[in-house]
């Protein structure tokens, strides 16, 4: 099953999320429109979009990154949030320490 979500900041450029999973929940996530991420560990991963932030939690999480600006997340995705940029200068210096 395929699910896309798209978002769109006043203004700001527009990021999209597709992901697809089987009944047990291991699947693929794609991400485009990425600035930058952080690794926090192997259950956890954080993207930064010109709109806000998605986490992605789950078990055994990889994560591919392409030249365009999109990523791959692959493993057990239990949980994906977005959490509107409001600092996004603050944002992203927290997603490089």
């Amino acid at each position: 099953m395929m699910k896309k979500e798209r978002g769109r900041g006043a203004g700001r450029s527009v990021f999209r999320l597709e992901w697809e999973s089987d009944r047990d929940g291991v699947g693929r996530l794609f991400l485009f429109g990425v600035a930058t991420f952080g690794r926090y560990g192997e259950n956890e991963k954080r993207f930064l979009t010109a709109d806000g932030a998605v986490s992605v939690r789950g078990e055994r999480l990889s994560v591919k990154t392409y030249r365009s600006g999109g990523v791959e997340v692959c493993g057990s995705i239990r949980e994906v949030s977005f959490e509107p940029s409001v600092r996004r200068g603050e944002e992203i210096d927290r997603a490089n320490d």
